[in-house]
């Protein structure tokens, strides 16, 4: 995880913004209503409790778009989760309706095929 776990969320807002997810995308990302993440956005932490499985999403979702930088270039690493995937674990499906769908098992899968894609 990262050294700072505020430094993950702090990074969202910026994150879901170049990969242009609606807000409704980002709370489903995250495992929590949008209203919490309006809250997470606007850096109101004051009185959440914000779940170990919170920290540990947006670490993993900070992880997975710092490998897709490095693998893909701009603008294809923004746009990467909203493209159908033919890896055969995503059968054709976005990978954000994968991690969506899926929650915190399919995120923490995406990082995974992602830092395997590193060491190819």
């Amino acid at each position: 995880m990262m050294t700072d776990e505020g430094a993950a969320l702090r990074a969202l807002p910026k994150l879901f913004e170049l990969w242009q997810l609606t807000d409704e995308q980002a709370a489903a990302l995250l495992g929590v209503t949008e209203e919490i993440w309006i809250k997470l956005q606007s850096g109101d932490h004051d009185g959440l409790l914000i779940a170990a499985d919170i920290w540990k999403r947006a670490d993993a979702l900070c992880r997975i778009h710092a490998a897709l930088r490095v693998i893909l270039m701009q603008p294809r690493c923004n746009n990467w989760v909203h493209r159908p995937n033919k890896a055969s674990m995503f059968a054709g499906e976005t990978a954000l309706k994968f991690m969506i769908e899926g929650g915190w098992p399919a995120i923490e899968r995406v990082r995974r095929y992602l830092d395997a894609e590193l060491t190819s």
